[in-house]
C-alpha cells in the first residue's frame, strides 16, 4: 500500500513540474517589473535585491538589482542564490503534511509517539502545535551560549537532537495556551520526519520536492555543498556603521547551517522560490484538506498584522490575501502566493541591516505593477507578441516566403491576401510552430491576378501585422 502511495505521489509531482519555457512574460510586464525592482533597490538603499514572479500561466519573471561584491565590483544577476532563512519552514511543513496524507502520521500525534524524552519538552505537544508555534517551548537559537558554541567550531556538523538537547531551556508557557515564534518547533519537526521516514530530512526534501520540481538551486551547505553563484552577504561586524562583505566567513559556518537546517538554512535562487511557493500553496502538492489546515491561521504578535497557520504566514498586500513566509538569518527573504491572482512573488536580499519585514514594500510594488498591467490589458486587449517578419520575394509570382521570429510556441499562424477591393483572395494556416526563427513558404499563388495586395498575419487568432505586397506580371 505504501508503494502505491509513493507511485501516486511521483505521478502528482511529475505533473507539477514547472513548464518555465511554455509561456513567456509579456515584454511590457517584464519591463515594468525590472523598473520596479531597480527603483525599490534605490528606495531601500539595500545592497541587492533578487526577485521573481510566477504568473498564472507558469511563466516566471526574474530580476536582480544591486551588487554582490565591491572588490571586484560585481553586480547581482538572476543566477545569484541567497539564503532564504525561515522560508524553509514552508518546506518542512509541506513534508509533514504529505506524511499525514500518506497516513504515516497525524497532526494530532503527540511527541511521545515519535521522539524520546527531552528535558523541558512536554511529550504531549502535538505536531499541529509545533507547526503553528503553539508549543510554548524555549527557542534554542536564543540560548545565551548558542552563538559562542556555534562559532567555536564552525566545521562541526550538528544533529538536530544534539542541538535541542544542548540548548533547550525551560518552556515559556504550556502547550496550546499562547502563540510564540520558536525555531525549536521546526528542529523537532525535522527529527519527526527522520524518525517517520528513516531518512534525513534534507534527503526527504530533495526526493519529494527539489528533484521532481527541478528546484536545483535549493541547497543546504553541510549536505549538498554551496550553489554555484551566491550573492555575498553584508553585515556591520566592526560596529563602525559600515557594512562589511562577510561572505568568506559566513559560508564556512556548517555548524550554523546544520544546527538550524529545517528551521531556516537553505540557499536558493528567487525563481525557484517563486515556483516553490505557488506549487505548494496553489497546486495539489498536498491534499485539499491539508492545504486548508495549513491556511487555517491564528493571530500573532508579528508585524503586518500577520497571522500564522501550519508553517505558513497570512498577510494582506493591497487588500489581497497572501500566504507564504519571511526569513532572516543575516540574509532576508519574503515569498508569498496570492490565491485570488494565482501568482507568487519572491524577494531576496543580502543586506544584514535590513530584515524581511523591510522587503514588504517590494512585494507590494511588484503586486501593484502586475495589477496595473492587468488593468491595462483589460482596457486595451492583450499585448501583441513581438514577431519579427520579413517577406520575399516582393514583388512575387508563384510563392511567398515569410521569415518569422516567434517569441513563443504558436498554435496557428494564418496569412491572408486581400486585393484592392478588400476581397479575400488567398489564405494559408501554418500550425504548431516552435519558438525561434524559421522560414515559411506559401506556394500556389501563381493564379492570382497581377496587382497590389494587402497581406495580413494573425497568430492564434490575433491580428498582428499588415504588409503590402505586389504580384507582378509573369
Amino acid at each position: 500500500m505504501k508503494f502505491v502511495k509513493w507511485m501516486m505521489l511521483g505521478v502528482a509531482l511529475w505533473s507539477l513540474q514547472p513548464q518555465l519555457n511554455a509561456q513567456n512574460v509579456p515584454p511590457a510586464l517584464q519591463m515594468k517589473f525590472d523598473q520596479i525592482l531597480d527603483s525599490m533597490q534605490g528606495v531601500l538603499k539595500i545592497k541587492s535585491l533578487g526577485a521573481a514572479v510566477q504568473l498564472n500561466n507558469d511563466a516566471v519573471w526574474t530580476g536582480a538589482s544591486g551588487i554582490s561584491t565591491v572588490n571586484p565590483l560585481d553586480s547581482v544577476t538572476t543566477n545569484h542564490a541567497y539564503l532564504i532563512g525561515s522560508v524553509v519552514k514552508t518546506i518542512t511543513s509541506a513534508c509533514i503534511l504529505q506524511l499525514v496524507d500518506e497516513g504515516v502520521l497525524s497532526l494530532n500525534d503527540s511527541l511521545h509517539k515519535w521522539l524520546d524524552t527531552i528535558e523541558y519538552v512536554n511529550p504531549n505537544i502535538t505536531i499541529r502545535q509545533l507547526l503553528r508555534h503553539q508549543s510554548g517551548l524555549f527557542d534554542v537559537l536564543y540560548h545565551p551560549d548558542f552563538n559562542s558554541v556555534i562559532q567555536s567550531n564552525t566545521n562541526y556538523i550538528w544533529s538536530l537532537s544534539d542541538v535541542v538537547n544542548t540548548f533547550i531551556l525551560a518552556p515559556n508557557s504550556q502547550p496550546g495556551t499562547t502563540w510564540a515564534y520558536c525555531n525549536t518547533n521546526y528542529m523537532l519537526l525535522g527529527m519527526i520526519i527522520e524518525q517517520a521516514t528513516g531518512h534525513p530530512y534534507y534527503e526527504e526534501f530533495k526526493t519529494r520536492f527539489f528533484q521532481p520540481l527541478q528546484l536545483n538551486s535549493l541547497k543546504i551547505p553541510p549536505f549538498d555543498g554551496l550553489p554555484d553563484t551566491i550573492a555575498h552577504v553584508w553585515l556591520d561586524i566592526n560596529n563602525d556603521g559600515q557594512l562589511d562583505d562577510i561572505h568568506n566567513i559566513y559560508v564556512t559556518w556548517n555548524s550554523l547551517f546544520s544546527a538550524a537546517g529545517p528551521a531556516g538554512c537553505y540557499f536558493a535562487k528567487p525563481a525557484d522560490m517563486a515556483v516553490w511557493m505557488r506549487t505548494f500553496l496553489g497546486k495539489n502538492l498536498v491534499s485539499a484538506n491539508m492545504l486548508n489546515e495549513a491556511k487555517t491561521t491564528v493571530a500573532t504578535n508579528l508585524p503586518g498584522p500577520t497571522r500564522y497557520g501550519l508553517g505558513v504566514m497570512e498577510r494582506n498586500y493591497l487588500g489581497i490575501k497572501g500566504y507564504g513566509h519571511g526569513g532572516d538569518l543575516t540574509y532576508s527573504s519574503t515569498v508569498f502566493y496570492f490565491p485570488s491572482k494565482d501568482i507568487s512573488i519572491a524577494v531576496l536580499a543580502n543586506d544584514g541591516s535590513k530584515t524581511s519585514w523591510k522587503l514588504a514594500p517590494v512585494v507590494t510594488a511588484l503586486l501593484k505593477g502586475y495589477m496595473d498591467y492587468c488593468a491595462l490589458v483589460a482596457v486595451n486587449g492583450p499585448e501583441k507578441p513581438d514577431i519579427k517578419l520579413n517577406l520575399h520575394p516582393n514583388p512575387f509570382q508563384q510563392y511567398l516566403e515569410l521569415d518569422v521570429n516567434l517569441p513563443q510556441t504558436t498554435i496557428a499562424l494564418r496569412v491572408q491576401l486581400y486585393n484592392e477591393q478588400g476581397q479575400n483572395c488567398a489564405a494559408k494556416t501554418f500550425t504548431s510552430l516552435p519558438a525561434g526563427t524559421q522560414t515559411l513558404r506559401w506556394d500556389g499563388l501563381a493564379d492570382l491576378s497581377p496587382g497590389m495586395y494587402l497581406l495580413e498575419i494573425s497568430v492564434d487568432g490575433q491580428l498582428l501585422q499588415s504588409k503590402k505586397v505586389l504580384k507582378q506580371i509573369k
